[in-house]
């Protein structure tokens, strides 16, 4: 019981830092997206792998800054 318990609790918090990533990601403007190599198409996935309730898709990409 005590596993149940544990398991719902961290299903939980990365349910809850998947929606709060989800919402920081939704207030940037398209152009401070693409400073950081989103687009807003990307919001949900992105949301999803950093709180680990998704396979990271995305590599990181070098843009150098002229």
């Amino acid at each position: 019981m005590k596993h149940l318990i544990e398991s719902l609790l961290a299903a939980w918090k990365r349910q809850r830092q998947e929606q709060e990533t989800r919402r920081a990601l939704q207030l940037l403007d398209r152009r401070t997206l693409r400073d950081l190599g989103l687009d807003a198409s990307e919001i949900l996935s992105v949301a999803a792998e950093a709180a680990g309730t998704a396979e990271r898709q995305r590599r990181t990409r070098y843009v150098p800054y002229y």
